[in-house]
């Protein structure tokens, strides 16, 4: 039986493990799953680090950076578990940065590629999309919105049919 080889490829900075390759025949079940395991520890580390690094520099109001550094961070292709909250986060500091359309495509991403509904994700890309004209997009995520809030938060409803109506829509 041949020793397996892992080949682990790093991005030009060498900090972000891009993908990890088995080379070898007739390597056994429990090595694929030790090694399943290891490239998700080494995801998740990359992933607290980069959140963590994030929130240092939200905490220094230094959005544009914390932007940037998220979208490197994303297009290094984490597996969706994570990138979930790297887009949310770069939505949100772009939004503090004035930069709509990235704060947009972010909250969309992270929208249309997750699971799990999320009224405030649904809140955020409508509120972008409001800030960048699309009036379309705009009023389809409120009425979302309006769909998950419970009947008996007429507060909340109104407010969300305020919204569409405001943007010509009908609720």
């Amino acid at each position: 039986m041949r020793v397996p080889q892992v080949v682990v490829l790093h991005d030009e900075h060498k900090k972000h493990v891009l993908s990890v390759a088995l080379v070898a025949a007739g390597v056994g079940v429990a090595a694929i799953v030790v090694l399943v395991i290891m490239v998700n520890l080494v995801w998740a580390g990359q992933h607290a680090e980069a959140l963590k690094n994030a929130q240092t520099l939200d905490g220094k109001k230094d959005y544009a950076s914390e932007v940037e550094y998220l979208q490197r961070y994303v297009n290094t292709n984490p597996p969706q578990q994570y990138k979930y909250d790297a887009l949310v986060a770069e939505g949100k500091a772009a939004e503090n940065e004035s930069q709509y359309r990235t704060a947009f495509v972010a909250y969309l991403s992270a929208d249309t590629s997750s699971s799990k509904p999320n009224l405030d994700l649904k809140l955020d890309v409508a509120r972008a999309a409001t800030a960048i004209g699309d009036k379309a997009t705009a009023v389809s995520y409120y009425k979302q919105a309006i769909d998950m809030t419970p009947k008996s938060d007429t507060d909340h409803i109104f407010m969300y049919e305020d919204q569409i109506r405001g943007l010509g829509g009908t609720p």
